[in-house]
Parts: C-alpha cells; sequence; structure tokens
C-alpha cells in the first residue's frame, strides 16, 4: 500500500492565481457539491478522483468531460492507493466516521469541505466578495433570501449560495463576480471548516438563528453538533449575529472569544474549583477540569459579575474569591514558580481581607490578522501612560479617603472617547476574602471601606493584576470604535511575554515584602 507524500505547502495555496497544478485530489460525492469541487479543481489543473455512492448520468458523463476519474466508494481504497491523493474534498453527506474519511487521516491527508475550497479561492474576477454566513436549526433558507434581497435593494451584486441557490465554488468562479455572497451553511459543512490557519473563514457576518437537536446521527452527540455550528463565529470581522431568546447562540459568541483559556489558567495557577457563570447550553467537555462548574447565570444582565459575587457571599464564609471575566487571567507576583494558595496565606497573614488588582488591556498587535482584537499569541500591552488620582469621598466635602485610588491607563485611557466613564477605571479588588454582609457594588468596591484600600495604614501590600482581552474586545466589537481605530499599538506598545517578572518591571504590580 503506498502512502502520499506531501509535497505541497497547503498555506501556499490560499488564492486561485496560486500553482494548483497537478495536485493529486480525491473527491468525495458527486452532487452538486462534489461536481463543483471537481469541475474546479481540474480546471486549476489539479488531477481529481472522484469517489460516490452513486451518481447521476449527466454528473458522470460531465466528470468524463472535464478529465476527471470517477470510482464507486464501494471499491475505492485501491483507486486511492494508485492515485496516492495529496488532498481529500469532501461533499457534506460524509460523515467523519466514514470508513474513507478514516482512510485519510490514517494517512495524514488534508480533508477540506467545499467551503474551505471556496474561501482559498474567492479572488478568481478581482476583489473577493464579502461573505455573510447563515446557519441555524430552522429558518437558515427564508433569512439568506431575505437578506440577499435587502442588499440587492441596496444596489449591490449579490447571490445566496451554498445549501440554497448555486454552489459556492460556482459563484466564486463567476465571471462578472459579486460584491457579497449571503452563504448558507449546513452543519455538515461547518464541521469540516478549519477555525485558524490558512483556510479558515473570515466572514463580514455571521450568525446561527437557532439550536436544537438535530443531525446526532450524523454528528455523534449534541455537544458535536452545537461546537459545529459554532464554527460560523469564529474570526468574524464586524458582526457576531444571535437569537436572544436562544441561550445556546448567545454561548456560542461568547465561546470564540477565550473561555478554555481563561479556565485553563485559573486551574494552572491553582485555584481549587472555579465556577463559571455562564448561560444554559454550554458544554464543559471531558478534558477539561474537574475543578470548573457550570453554573447557569444571566451574563448579560446589567452588573451581572458583582450580582453572582452577592449571591454567593454568605454561602462561601472566610474563602478568598477571584472574580473575572473571560478573556481575562491573573498573574501575581512569582506566579510561573507559586501557588495561588502561597499568596494568600501571605496575604492573610498581613491582616489583609482584599488585593488591588490593575486591570492591565492586552490587546492584538495586528488587527488585520485578529479582527476581535484578541490572539495569545501576539498580545501587547502599554508599558506607561498609567495614573492614579486620590478617590473622592461623598459631598458635600468630596475630601480624599484614605488609601484610596482611582487609576487609569491602557485603553480605556487612549480611546477614552468610545468608553463609558464609569468603566474607565482598571483598578479592581478582584480578590477578596468572603464574609456575611459583605457585598460588592458594580464598580467591583465594597461595603467595608477598608477593603476599598490599596494597602494597609503601615507598610505597602502585594498587588496582583488582570491582564484583559476585555476593552480590546469591547472597542471591535463596538461600530462606533470598530472603524476609527486601525490599530491599538503605538510607541509605547510592548509584546506581552506572559510572565509576572515583566509586569513587575513596568510597576504594574508589586510584590510588597513577599519575597
Amino acid at each position: 500500500m503506498g502512502l502520499p507524500v506531501a509535497v505541497r505547502d497547503f498555506d501556499e495555496l490560499t488564492s486561485w492565481h496560486a500553482d494548483w497544478s497537478g495536485l493529486r485530489v480525491a473527491v468525495l460525492g458527486l452532487g452538486a457539491t462534489g461536481l463543483a469541487a471537481a469541475d474546479t479543481l481540474t480546471e486549476l489543473g489539479a488531477a481529481v478522483l472522484v469517489v460516490a455512492a452513486e451518481a447521476a448520468e449527466e454528473h458522470s458523463a460531465i466528470v468524463e468531460v472535464i478529465g476527471a476519474l470517477l470510482v464507486s466508494d464501494r471499491e475505492a481504497e485501491s483507486s486511492l492507493d494508485e492515485h496516492n491523493p495529496e488532498l481529500f474534498v469532501v461533499s457534506p453527506g460524509y460523515a467523519p466516521n466514514h470508513r474513507l474519511i478514516a482512510w485519510a487521516r490514517d494517512r495524514a491527508i488534508p480533508i477540506w469541505g467545499d467551503i474551505e475550497l471556496a474561501w482559498r479561492l474567492r479572488d478568481k474576477v478581482g476583489e473577493p466578495a464579502e461573505w455573510i454566513v447563515v446557519t441555524g436549526t430552522n429558518g437558515k433558507t427564508t433569512t439568506v433570501q431575505l437578506t440577499e434581497h435587502v442588499l440587492r435593494g441596496a444596489g449591490l451584486r449579490v447571490a445566496a449560495v451554498g445549501n440554497i441557490g448555486i454552489p459556492v465554488l460556482d459563484a466564486v468562479r463567476r465571471p462578472d463576480g459579486f460584491d457579497v455572497l449571503v452563504v448558507e451553511l449546513s452543519s455538515f459543512q461547518l464541521s469540516w471548516l478549519a477555525r485558524e490557519g490558512a483556510g479558515s473563514l473570515h466572514p463580514l457576518a455571521s450568525v446561527c438563528l437557532n439550536l436544537a437537536d438535530d443531525h446526532l446521527d450524523w454528528h455523534g452527540s449534541l455537544a458535536a453538533y452545537r461546537e459545529a455550528k459554532a464554527t460560523v463565529y469564529w474570526n468574524t470581522k464586524v458582526a457576531c449575529v444571535y437569537n436572544k431568546a436562544d441561550r445556546a447562540t448567545i454561548v456560542m459568541v461568547e465561546d470564540a472569544i477565550e473561555v478554555d483559556s481563561t479556565l485553563a489558567h485559573l486551574a494552572r495557577i491553582g485555584f481549587r474549583d472555579i465556577v463559571l457563570l455562564a448561560p444554559e447550553g454550554l458544554d464543559l467537555s471531558d478534558a477539561k477540569s474537574t475543578r470548573i462548574h457550570h453554573a447557569v447565570h444571566d451574563v448579560f444582565a446589567e452588573a451581572a459579575l458583582p450580582e453572582a459575587v452577592n449571591v454567593v457571599m454568605d454561602h462561601v464564609s472566610g474563602a478568598w474569591v477571584h472574580a473575572c471575566y473571560n478573556a481575562e487571567y491573573l498573574f501575581f507576583p512569582f506566579c510561573e514558580t507559586r501557588r495561588i494558595r502561597e499568596l494568600l496565606a501571605f496575604h492573610t497573614e498581613e491582616r489583609r481581607e482584599t488585593m488591588l488588582t490593575y486591570v492591565v488591556d492586552i490587546y492584538a498587535g495586528d488587527l488585520t490578522a485578529h479582527s476581535d482584537g484578541v490572539t495569545l499569541t501576539d498580545a501587547w500591552l502599554d508599558r506607561s501612560g498609567y495614573y492614579a488620582l486620590a478617590r473622592e469621598g461623598p459631598p458635600p466635602d468630596w475630601q480624599p479617603l484614605e488609601r484610596q485610588l482611582d487609576c487609569y491607563g491602557g485603553l480605556r485611557w487612549r480611546f477614552e472617547e468610545h468608553v463609558p466613564w464609569a468603566k474607565r477605571r482598571i483598578d479592581r479588588m478582584s480578590l477578596f476574602r468572603a464574609r456575611p454582609g459583605l457585598r460588592m457594588a458594580a464598580d467591583f468596591s465594597f461595603n467595608d471601606p477598608e477593603l476599598n484600600t490599596y494597602s494597609c495604614a503601615w507598610h505597602h501590600n502585594l498587588t496582583a493584576a488582570v491582564c484583559s482581552f476585555r476593552a480590546a474586545k469591547a472597542l471591535r466589537a463596538n461600530p462606533g470604535s470598530r472603524h476609527s481605530i486601525t490599530s491599538f499599538r503605538w510607541r509605547n506598545s510592548v509584546q506581552f511575554a506572559w510572565q509576572s517578572q515583566q509586569l513587575m518591571e513596568l510597576g504594574l504590580m508589586e510584590p510588597g515584602q513577599w519575597f
């Protein structure tokens, strides 16, 4: 049995004008999608073997005319061995557990769907069309048709493609081209899409209309079906549209913004129990820590996090609690070698029951590559531009409060015209010891003034930092700021090293007397 030898760098095959000639491809299926894939690839000069369980007579004739080979999938293995494919392109009808998919995976052959192929080839006729992608259990076709009608009425050249209208591969090859493609995607097509890398979609806008039990025989589980649908939101450039009445679609949008990495970070620095506040429908896979507990909560309500803290405050008296959002990462001095328990034990010995944490805005260095402003691999922060003002007491005197500061800086300071006044501060008491009657306000301050102080009266104390993408993703999600900000970087930007030492050297947290 011959094994294919990879001779292509598929990261370079991202244009119609790349060199596709001689590429050995196996296309699974010969419905409308498979035929469009075979026709497209032979036009590019690839050597195509079509494998189909059944084929309409007219489709079989077209395969012969375009110069591809056709075999039955019941006897495909020997033909595949002879063809020695470098790439599989799969029609939506082929489930991930199909024996020919396993054949390709055993040989480490890349597997694409028709949508990834079309995305890579979308520049055939000049400036590529923008894509608006639509999925959901019900209502996809109606929504796609309505969107097409509205855009055409606005004077745009638009086509409804995918599961409706013409195959998307035929649309990208139309000589006159389009301004916008409204693409209806099934869960089958979404399951074959890469979320990152050269073949990942970057649509203008995306929507999952709703989610209900469907196609579970194909996907294997509701969790797998939901995961496929959630792919629609990844890398969206302008608008992730969700259904407010369907909690599962809300969770999908949030899932795309570093929930997993936030949970993993909290587990890594040593928290014993982690409560994830999220709507119903969130799937915690078996791979995640058993320390993570899902509590159903309306995360879009006003002051949702402080309100949730107040609900549990009386029930966890004496325990240290950390409150944060997704895409936020707690750092404390020497956290690479010390655990959170050691930090809090020392802080308790200093008779402190809260710890000041500065919210340090981190952001993507290249908004073209990371349009939502979030990336772990190319995160940046401001090395300067931070300041503090004495916190004013109540009227009528407005006298400064003892050992309390209002701190500012980062993206919230540099782009303050886009940030509500009440959300510009970067000081947060996100580490605190629970006790009966203690309550957290919407600005993360407490009803005990001493717990809002940055240190005790006689010496400096430890501080920590919450490195947060929250401001970056908000500035990129808000239409008013998204189009006026082309880059978050400025002369005082430095790449984030994901190390506590860097934060201490920049003065963004301090070890106090914990050496």
